[in-house]
């Protein structure tokens, strides 16, 4: 048995901002499905005590893979097409994005999807599981949480997740067309008042008469760009607010978290209560630490630059600087830096599209506190660590054009990765691990 004194040194190194010591030498990606899903683009887990993997597809079917299993369910949890309010759209960048599990899930069965509609607009909806079968979702208790307006088939963003305070997140891209840039000033928009009317290599600024027609706001196009934090638990009656998603009567199936930067008085007159952060350009994949509750973001770059973003717990209101810069490069005065870029030259792709990743908090010796990404286009997975205020990263694998589409966690931390070219799921595997306490930490 260790001495007290070793064992309270140890806890001190293991809750260290620190570099953590080197992975170990037989680290693997082990394939633990890889039949019976197409398209696999999100992980997740219910934190139910279930040990279930929840494997959402882009063409809208949620898998099961029950602990223990190398397979999924034959029959999906549920299956958005041909169901899914106002429609399901895979074109361009769309399709099922994402999926979150309410912090009670245990105790009330609701989960929430992430995915662009018939129109190609987003939509987060609400379901509830059976109470009879827990394996099954009911399509019938649908209900439509937020709408947002998209300006084209590309940069939708597209996750979801309940942070540590048990608010719901969600990350949109500005909605910029093929070419890459962000002329409808989207994710610089604060108001509607700031919203282009129109730009002349942007002729899809305006609002579509699709989205319109059906009941979508035409203010929603200003929280393009950003990251939002809503209240699920609680709706908004009819009458005036700031809520940029709202109903035409000004009511909304969510409500406001008193803390968001821009919530009622906080900041302008005007600005969309709903905004978390601002200033990205498609933060397609971002997560919390579980450990410690930082929030890193994935931010896919234009032309010259991929970067990794992080917030303190509880840090609203920060503006990541598009398009006024690009990772490093641009007039980014004003805005927060990255905590970690490569170029597209260095990523030596096809193409460079960061796959934003996790925070590793699982038993693997030498890996705590190292946050793990991907590049969506090569293939190659880097490993980033802090050094006191400093981040520096190492490429670990030098893949090939493998379309890593998303990261998750299981309940004790182990994490999975879902690649949509081989229609597997894969997980960070190695002999050598560590004992983990009830409160996290490493032994």
């Amino acid at each position: 048995m260790r001495s007290l004194i070793s064992r309270l040194l140890f806890g001190l190194c293991a809750i260290s901002p620190f570099a953590m010591a080197a992975p170990p030498g037989d680290l693997a990606l082990t394939p633990v499905v890889t039949s019976g899903i197409g398209s696999p683009i999100a992980i997740r887990h219910a934190g139910d005590g279930s040990g279930r993997l929840f494997i959402a597809g882009r063409y809208g079917q949620i898998w099961i893979k029950p602990a223990g299993s190398s397979s999924v369910l034959a029959t999906p949890f549920i299956n958005l097409s041909g169901t899914a309010p106002f429609g399901l759209s895979i074109s361009g960048e769309g399709g099922l994005l994402s999926m979150a599990f309410h912090p009670n899930y245990a105790s009330n069965r609701l989960f929430y999807v992430h995915y662009t509609d018939g129109s190609g607009d987003t939509a987060v909806v609400r379901y509830t599981a059976s109470a009879a079968n827990p394996n099954i979702a009911d399509t019938a208790t649908a209900q439509v949480v937020i709408r947002i307006d998209q300006d084209s088939n590309y940069h939708k963003g597209g996750d979801l997740h309940f942070g540590p305070d048990g608010y719901l997140y969600v990350s949109l891209g500005d909605g910029a067309g093929g070419n890459g840039t962000d002329g409808c000033n989207r994710a610089q928009t604060l108001r509607p008042s700031q919203l282009a009317a129109n730009d002349a290599n942007h002729s899809d600024c305006p609002a579509d008469a699709a989205f319109t027609n059906s009941g979508g706001s035409t203010r929603s196009r200003a929280l393009l760009g950003k990251i939002l934090r809503i209240d699920v638990n609680q709706t908004t009656a009819a009458g005036t607010n700031e809520l940029c998603a709202a109903n035409a009567n000004g009511s909304a199936n969510y409500g406001i978290p008193a803390g968001n930067p821009y919530a009622g008085t906080a900041g302008t007159a005007g600005n969309c209560d709903e905004i978390w952060a601002y200033g990205l350009r498609n933060p397609f994949r971002f997560s919390f630490d579980r450990q410690t509750g930082q929030m890193f973001i994935g931010d896919v770059g234009e032309s010259q630059m991929e970067e990794i973003d992080m917030a303190a717990p509880g840090t609203g209101g920060v503006n990541y600087g598009w398009d006024l810069c690009e990772g490093t490069s641009g007039n980014c005065a004003g805005s927060t830096p990255p905590i970690l870029t490569y170029t597209h030259t260095a990523n030596a792709g096809p193409c460079a599209s960061v796959t934003g990743g996790v925070r590793y908090r699982g038993a693997i010796s030498g890996m705590s506190g190292t946050y793990i990404y991907a590049d969506f286009c090569s293939g190659r997975i880097h490993f980033g660590v802090q050094n006191g205020g400093t981040w520096s990263s190492t490429q670990w694998q030098d893949g090939t054009d493998l379309l890593y589409t998303g990261f998750g966690e299981d309940e004790a931390g182990e994490v999975y990765l879902t690649e949509m070219d081989g229609d597997r799921v894969l997980r960070f595997t190695s002999s050598q691990t560590d004992v983990i306490f009830a409160d996290g930490f490493g032994d």
